[in-house]
């Protein structure tokens, strides 16, 4: 998620470098770029939410012997 975050802020920057130019139309670059980047963030965002928590080692291998059926 980090790496998403910088390159979504490192695209809007050097968009935003455009408006050095000082022209209108050289607006529509970051903007454009700015919600590209916007989607792909929280895309990826919602894409991590949606894994759920997984437990740890321990709770696995314990689940795991259950459903074989080795519970004592």
């Amino acid at each position: 998620m980090l790496l998403l975050m910088t390159g979504a802020t490192a695209l809007v920057g050097g968009a935003l470098l455009a408006l050095l130019t000082k022209s209108w139309w050289a607006l529509l670059i970051p903007v454009a770029l700015h919600a590209l980047c916007t989607v792909i963030v929280v895309g990826g965002v919602f894409k991590r939410t949606d894994e759920g928590d997984k437990p740890d080692p321990v709770t696995q291998a314990r689940l795991d012997e259950e459903r074989a059926g080795g519970t004592s």
